[in-house]
């Protein structure tokens, strides 16, 4: 339907707002951000059954929600073996002053 993300990887990109509380499975190199950094070996666990020889482990409270405010479901990214090998590395620097970034156009 129009204006839902569902759950590809882009919609799990768009909007990390979830901050992460003491009881929730969370990644606490960046504790201000539950699911950060993204993609990260904290999210797998071993599983002999696949390929890679590991599994996505995502928790529904280490989820955020969508820009909708819609919960994403684990279950779909659960199945998968592992993360992209090419996926856009996210994270959060507290003090980073973001007017001293270069623009994307910038970066190579």
């Amino acid at each position: 339907a129009s204006g839902e993300c569902g759950w590809h990887i882009c919609c799990f990109l768009i909007l990390f707002v979830q901050v992460m509380s003491e009881n929730s499975p969370c990644d606490p190199l960046v504790p201000q951000y539950c699911s950060l950094p993204f993609p990260n070996s904290f999210f797998t666990k071993k599983d002999s059954t696949t390929q890679t020889g590991i599994r996505i482990d995502m928790s529904p409270h280490s989820i955020p929600r969508d820009i909708f405010g819609k919960e994403l479901i684990p279950e779909q990214w659960n199945a998968f073996d592992g993360f992209s090998p090419f996926p856009s590395i996210l994270t959060y620097f507290p003090d980073v002053d973001p007017s001293n970034l270069p623009p994307h156009w910038d970066v190579m």
